[in-house]
């Protein structure tokens, strides 16, 4: 009997025994769930300007700087900005060899010149090689060939004395008037179509240009009129030059009259 009671008590001291517990029995303690990874940002900006795609993932852990000393530069405070990005950048000087994009070259002149001076109307001017001289006593007329049938282009220049005692735009305008009135005189009919401020004979000048019809004709025309000063040798003059053509040849023919009326000039005698 006594040895049952010893047997319960032993059996009962095992089971209330906390040390005697299987511990690998018991559920595992519950963790906390490791934080993600945070996404880098999609895009990432250099020091040099440039955007580009950022890596998908994390880079990896660079080595430690060597400390920056106070004396060095700081890392990218040099570098040169690219000069497209740059809105303040000048322009770079053009190449002073490079011609001008927007500057046309000078056509070729289509002519060669020759000159006739002549000493009563004290005037020597140039004409294009080939143009022959019409005969008269007061102008002289140098004419285009041309087939027959055809418009001939024509320079008439003459000259006369002013008596005025001081030369005027006013007086000059009635030297003008004048002698429209007796060149388109042939014409058929005519009306003036503008006037402007010239050179011609080396001082302040005036020119006219018109429109005219003789016969099936349209002719277009324009006329120089300037004068020169008076000197101790010799009195002033009144210069007239008078280059027409056929209408639809005027502006081709303009530099040219242009060039005939800037080789007027007077002949001293």
């Amino acid at each position: 009997m006594k040895r049952f009671l010893a047997v319960l008590l032993a059996l009962i001291l095992c089971f209330g025994c906390t040390a005697c517990k299987r511990t690998d029995s018991l559920p595992p303690e519950p963790t906390a769930p490791a934080e993600p990874t945070p996404e880098p940002p999609r895009e990432a900006v250099y020091a040099e300007g440039f955007v580009s795609a950022a890596p998908t993932q994390a880079p990896a852990p660079e080595p430690t700087a060597d400390p920056v000393s106070a004396d060095e530069p700081f890392p990218g405070e040099d570098a040169q900005i690219d000069p497209s990005l740059d809105a303040d950048q000048p322009e770079e000087p053009a190449d002073p060899d490079e011609p001008d994009p927007q500057e046309e070259p000078e056509e070729p002149d289509p002519y060669t010149y020759e000159s006739i001076t002549n000493a009563t109307l004290k005037v020597k001017f140039a004409y294009p090689q080939g143009w022959k001289s019409s005969p008269s006593t007061d102008v002289i007329t140098m004419v285009e060939p041309v087939d027959e049938g055809d418009v001939a282009a024509r320079v008439a220049v003459t000259s006369f004395q002013y008596t005025e005692n001081k030369p005027t735009s006013k007086k000059l305008k009635a030297h003008m008037g004048d002698f429209l009135v007796n060149a388109l005189s042939g014409y058929n009919e005519y009306k003036l179509e503008g006037t402007a401020t010239v050179g011609f004979v080396g001082s302040t000048g005036m020119s006219v240009t018109y429109l005219a019809i003789q016969g099936n004709n349209y002719i277009r025309g324009i006329v120089y009129a300037g004068y020169t000063k008076a000197t101790k040798k010799q009195k002033g003059r009144v210069y007239i030059m008078h280059f027409s053509c056929e209408e639809s040849d005027f502006e081709g023919f303009l530099p040219l009259a242009e060039k005939l009326a800037a080789s007027v000039t007077e002949v001293a005698g």
